[in-house]
C-alpha cells in the first residue's frame, strides 16, 4: 500500500487480490475498503486500476486479475 500527498489531500493506494487467498482475507480487505469509504474522515475513490497477469502452473495457464483503488481523504485518518 502506498501513499502520496497532493494538493492537501492524503491519497492511499489499496490493491485487492482474490487469487489464492482464503475467504477470511478477502472479507478483511472488503471491510477495510468500506471503512475507508464510510469512516471519519470519509474517503473517496479517486482512481481505479484494473490489471491482470498470466501465471503458468505446470502445463496450465491461469489469468490473475486484480483491482487497485486509490482512495483520497481530506486529512489522514488516525487509524491508518
Amino acid at each position: 500500500m502506498g501513499e502520496k500527498q497532493r494538493a492537501g489531500v492524503d491519497i492511499q493506494r489499496y490493491a485487492f487480490f482474490r487469487f489464492m487467498l482464503p475467504e477470511e482475507e478477502i472479507q478483511k480487505q472488503q471491510e477495510f475498503l468500506n471503512r475507508c469509504l464510510s469512516g471519519t474522515p470519509r474517503g473517496r475513490i479517486i482512481g481505479q486500476e484494473y490489471n491482470f497477469y498470466l501465471l503458468n502452473i505446470g502445463q496450465h495457464q491461469v489469468v490473475v486479475q486484480y483491482v487497485c483503488y486509490h482512495v483520497g481523504f481530506p486529512r489522514r485518518p488516525f487509524w491508518l
